[in-house]
């Protein structure tokens, strides 16, 4: 994908979208406890429940049943191999290729991350890239965030997307140029991506950092940033201009 389309297209992604630098935390060192229960939001504010066990992780759906006839959906991530604290081999049932999953703390007791970047055919071939291969800058892009059900309960009722001050929108825009680096260092080492992921990649990192101004992204409202700051020249020319991925 030619670097001048993308550049576009970011600059029409970010009408609605903060765009903020990946490195929003220092990982932390050392064996933290990660719980055992962790909870992800989706795009669409839907709330999945991540228990640990002993040979694999067990995905729930959180959510009301308000038919006598429905069912929870239920995922396994299957656990080849603990590789150390924070590093596991895992399956997919019915997926022939592995991948490594790592988890890291943000913030202990409420918020962590993780991320699948090495993929291979057996347990061997995956611990050699872990163990050869350099990690990418980019990597953090593929981060996604996990919070305990105390910090789970608080982003309940936590202000959503249409609440964000100028002050708080500001500092999330500041974040631009760095993360446009990344991304043109995914780009170089993925030719041809698509846009969408992009996009998502975007979007991701732009909920984590609000998650840490005290927003609760994933809440389903409505807004519209340059109505909201409509005159506000230095608002609307963060939200307009494209990312440089000189």
């Amino acid at each position: 994908m030619k670097l001048s389309r993308i550049r576009r297209w970011i600059a029409i992604i970010t009408l609605g979208t903060v765009l903020f630098c990946p490195k929003l935390y220092a990982q932390e060192s050392g064996h933290a406890v990660i719980p055992k229960t962790l909870y992800v939001f989706g795009s669409y504010g839907d709330l999945n429940r991540y228990n640990e066990k002993e040979s694999l992780f067990l995905i729930t759906e959180e959510r009301e049943l308000y038919d006598e006839n429905a069912v929870l959906r239920v995922d396994t991530i299957l656990i080849k191999e603990r590789i150390d604290y924070h590093n596991y081999i895992i399956a997919r049932p019915g997926r022939a290729s592995l991948g490594l999953l790592q988890r890291d703390v943000v913030i202990p007791d409420s918020i962590y991350v993780a991320s699948t970047y090495i993929e291979g055919k057996s347990v061997e071939e995956v611990k050699k890239k872990f163990k050869d291969a350099p990690k990418q800058p980019w990597f953090s892009l593929l981060n996604r965030q996990l919070f305990t059900k105390a910090k789970m309960e608080k982003m309940k009722e936590a202000p959503g997307l249409d609440e964000i001050t100028r002050k708080d929108l500001l500092e999330s825009l500041s974040w631009r140029e760095a993360i446009g680096k990344e991304l043109k260092a995914y780009l170089d080492s993925n030719p041809g991506m698509s846009p969408n992921r992009i996009y998502r990649m975007v979007e991701n990192y732009r909920n984590q950092k609000l998650v840490l101004l005290g927003y609760n992204p994933y809440k389903q409202v409505v807004y519209n940033w340059q109505k909201q700051f409509d005159g506000d020249e230095e608002i609307i020319k963060l939200l307009t201009e494209p990312i440089s991925f000189d």
